[in-house]
């Protein structure tokens, strides 16, 4: 019966952790990820950027400075800025695990798809 009563407690903190985060910025933080991630670095608009910078970083520079713009925009606490770069933490940890592989998933399979179609087409 103990088990049950810590395991309980867990799920409830866990809740109350999830209900805290800022989800309008995960989301949105989540998209501008997949977007940078998406540019071509080969294309002239993007010489400035300097060749050791890796475009996996890209998301988490941009993370960052998505986090500090809404913070001074929404004009935010101390606390309020604490859950914010928590969000920023589980926005980045939930896109690197799963939604790259998720989308990776989804490009591979419509590559297939597009091989299959184009076949019988002449």
């Amino acid at each position: 019966m103990e088990e049950l009563n810590i395991f309980t407690r867990i799920l409830n903190q866990f809740g109350h952790y999830i209900n805290q985060l800022d989800w309008g910025y995960i989301f949105t933080f989540m998209i501008m990820a997949y977007a940078s991630n998406k540019i071509n670095t080969k294309n002239k608009i993007w010489k400035w950027v300097p060749k050791y910078m890796s475009v996996k970083w890209w998301p988490v520079i941009v993370g960052l400075l998505y986090a500090c713009a809404l913070f001074f925009v929404r004009d935010h606490t101390f606390i309020q800025g604490e859950m914010l770069f928590k969000s920023f933490v589980f926005a980045v940890a939930f896109q690197h695990t799963i939604l790259e592989k998720f989308f990776s998933l989804l490009e591979n399979n419509n590559s297939h798809q597009n091989k299959d179609t184009g076949k019988g087409t002449k």
